[in-house]
């Protein structure tokens, strides 16, 4: 097995790689994380999956990748332009919400069901609070 061959990326990875660039975008997952990421989405079928820190959509379509179609994806982000790129590239999704809000806000604020993933990627100060 070689970790560095990744040969399949994601729907609109190419896209959000592009769009990531032209506003210098550093934050992003790297190909290796984003593979794990779609396996362990693959792990919890018909799961709600939770993405603290969307950026500009990497590790969105990375866990996107590995989900079945009865499962969905709630993507939390605060900046609205690094969101907008993702939703750009993903919203077509229907198993994609995407909200502009605060993580911890997000968490503390939730009152639905507990989530079976949850991919914290967000500042540390705005998550590990709880």
């Amino acid at each position: 097995m070689n970790d560095y061959c990744i040969s399949h990326v994601p729907d609109g990875y190419e896209g959000i790689l592009r769009d990531s660039k032209a506003i210098h975008f550093g934050m992003s997952s790297d190909m290796q994380t984003g593979a794990l990421l779609s396996v362990l989405a693959a792990s919890k079928p018909h799961g709600t999956i939770l993405e603290l820190g969307t950026g500009t959509g990497l590790g969105a379509a990375w866990l996107l990748e590995g989900m079945d179609d009865a499962s969905t994806l709630i993507s939390i982000e605060t900046n609205q332009e690094y969101q907008d790129i993702a939703r750009r590239h993903l919203g077509h999704d229907l198993r994609l919400k995407v909200i502009v809000d605060d993580a911890l806000r997000f968490i503390e604020a939730h009152e639905g069901n507990a989530f079976d993933l949850i991919y914290a990627d967000a500042n540390a100060r705005e998550v590990y609070r709880v």
